[in-house]
Parts: C-alpha cells; sequence; structure tokens
C-alpha cells in the first residue's frame, strides 16, 4: 500500500510538461577559431518570454555577439560574470520548441564547459504586461569542448623537428 501510495504520489507531483534547453556544438576547436553553438528547447507548453544563464570559461571562450540568430522574436544577450544572460521575447505568439545559435571565439587553451542555468520561463499576458508570469519548469543542458593548437603550428613543428634530425645525421 505505502508503494501505491509514493507512486501516485510521483505522478501528482511529477511536471509532465518541463521544457529542456539543449547544448549542441563541436567538441573541439583550434586556438582563435570561431565555432557555431546550438541551443535547442523543446517541451515547452506555451511560453512567450524566456530568460537564461549561459555559461563558459571567458578565459578560454568569447561571444560573438553580432551572430546570435533567433528567428522567433528578439534576443537580448546580456554579458555577466562566467557567461551570458539571454532574455527572449517571442513576437509570434507562444511557443513549445526554438532554436538559437551563436558563435563563440576560442582565446585560450584548456577544456570549456557550456551550460545553460538559471532558466526562466513563462507566458506573459500581452494585453496585461504588468501582470504575474505564469512560469514552467525548465531544466539545461551542457557539452564539454576542448582547444587546442591548430594543425598549422603542429605540422610546423614536426617540419623543425625533421630539419634538426637531419641535420645531425649528416
Amino acid at each position: 500500500m505505502k508503494k501505491l501510495i509514493a507512486l501516485f504520489t510521483l505522478l501528482a507531483c511529477f511536471h509532465t510538461n518541463a521544457g529542456i534547453i539543449e547544448v549542441s556544438t563541436n567538441n573541439g576547436v583550434a586556438l582563435n577559431e570561431s565555432f557555431s553553438v546550438t541551443l535547442t528547447g523543446s517541451g515547452f507548453t506555451s511560453v512567450n518570454a524566456l530568460s537564461f544563464l549561459f555559461n563558459f570559461d571567458t578565459s578560454v571562450f568569447d561571444l560573438d555577439e553580432s551572430s546570435v540568430l533567433f528567428s522567433n522574436g528578439l534576443a537580448l544577450p546580456n554579458d555577466v560574470t562566467g557567461g551570458v544572460n539571454f532574455g527572449f521575447l517571442f513576437f509570434s505568439g507562444p511557443v513549445s520548441d526554438f532554436v538559437i545559435t551563436f558563435n563563440l571565439s576560442a582565446i585560450g587553451l584548456g577544456n570549456g564547459d557550456l551550460s545553460v542555468t538559471d532558466i526562466v520561463a513563462g507566458f506573459v499576458d500581452p494585453l496585461n504586461p504588468f501582470s504575474a508570469p505564469i512560469a514552467e519548469n525548465a531544466t539545461g543542458s551542457s557539452a564539454n569542448v576542448t582547444v587546442s593548437t591548430p594543425a598549422t603550428f603542429s605540422v610546423l613543428m614536426l617540419l623543425i623537428v625533421c630539419g634538426l634530425v637531419r641535420r645531425k645525421t649528416v
């Protein structure tokens, strides 16, 4: 009986309409190279306003704000410590799915985690913008990107080493 009550409680409290924002990108890039990041939102019920924090190591990556593409409305990126805070307004009405793309540049060597946190998604009544928004539950995912030296630098070093070895043998 306890298991049955626990199961009903879990089903009653489980929010089936929780949205998720997934991060997808390249796993490895070269230093001073730009790469595309895609954030895919799905599972939202009726969202016309969205805000979240996109976290990344600012000593390894830099956001190209002019590359932010968001077809459903207006994107408002705002630099903060440790990433960028995005705010979105959907002009085409409430949406359940969306795609956001932008470019990051690799400005330093190392591994960098990209993640979405602090998501606030909801519906704001357009006829009464001062009303409290109806909020939705949402979660974010993460990705890891490794920045390494460019391949041309590696080839140059290999040629120098081969030249030094050849000189010593002659």
